[in-house]
């Protein structure tokens, strides 16, 4: 498996990055059965797109254009806004501008999105994200409507387990994922937690030749990605207890006003109250009227 170093160093791009990978998660995903006979085409967008957002894999099988993004640390109901993005750019880069002219109709490949989801907040199996929902208000209808609907899927542990079944890379990276997450939970540092899941999974043969050939390489990705992922664990606490006391005042601070829209797109989501409020540490009743 050979990563794509031009791109962005994660543990889960660097797994998926190959036409084989990537068509067993496609084939976990969709209920295919897709062979080796069935070509796969990279295009993961490598440069900036638009304000630095980069997106992790897309590729091209069987004629359809399937966009994937790694795992997300917080749910992100702007996946749908990025995900047009990338499609247009995706499909610009496709079409020769003498095509627009033509009095025949360009056949595209269909695209396909999914976010694959496995942060710490509480999440149910499935959910769909939808670009209508950042739409402002309007009176009448419309002359015509733009829709872009997002599958995310939990990887954690206890969810979609026949998905995980089915793609051993995603099953093996779920449990690497919950192994350090596991070693963190009993108080060792970041990088024992790392070092120790990673013997874990060649013990118990996860990724075993993947983990044991690349075992320093991926010690660097996990504690880069999950330093950054405890680090803002860690301020969204610090922010609680500083914005408790001004949280019922005049003047809330910018944390806090982020973390009440992070409340209100868990709650368009459908996400149950009681976890919204737990995982945020807002007061229920907030959380309700919002």
């Amino acid at each position: 498996m050979n990563a794509n170093r031009g791109h962005k160093a994660s543990l889960f791009v660097t797994l998926f990055n190959t036409p084989e990978a990537l068509r067993e998660l496609y084939n976990a995903l969709a209920g295919t059965n897709y062979g080796e006979e069935t070509p796969v085409e990279i295009n993961t967008l490598q440069d900036v797109l638009y304000q630095g957002i980069k997106n992790d894999l897309s590729f091209v099988i069987d004629g359809k254009l399937v966009v994937l993004v790694e795992h997300q640390s917080t749910p992100n109901p702007n996946m749908p806004l990025r995900f047009l993005l990338y499609m247009a750019e995706l499909y610009g880069r496709m079409i020769d501008n003498k095509e627009f002219h033509l009095r025949t109709r360009r056949k595209l490949p269909r695209p396909e999105f999914v976010v694959l989801y496995n942060g710490m907040i509480p999440m149910p199996d499935r959910w769909i994200l939808r670009l209508s929902d950042a739409y402002e208000e309007y009176l009448g209808e419309p002359w015509g409507r733009l829709e872009l609907e997002v599958p995310v899927v939990n990887i954690n542990p206890g969810h979609n387990e026949e998905l995980l079944r089915k793609s051993p890379l995603l099953g093996g990276y779920g449990k690497f994922i919950e192994k350090v997450r596991e070693q963190k939970g009993l108080g060792k540092s970041l990088e024992d937690s790392i070092l120790n899941a990673l013997d874990y999974c060649i013990e118990a043969g996860i990724l075993r030749e993947f983990f044991k050939i690349r075992r320093m390489e991926v010690k660097k990705m996990i504690l880069n990605e999950l330093t950054n992922e405890y680090a803002l664990a860690a301020a969204r606490e610090e922010t609680w207890d500083a914005a408790w006391g001004a949280a019922w005042g005049a003047a809330w601070d910018a944390a806090y006003q982020e973390k009440l829209e992070s409340a209100r797109g868990l709650k368009a989501m459908g996400v149950p109250l009681e976890a919204i409020a737990l995982n945020l540490k807002l007061p229920r009743e907030l959380v309700e009227g919002l």
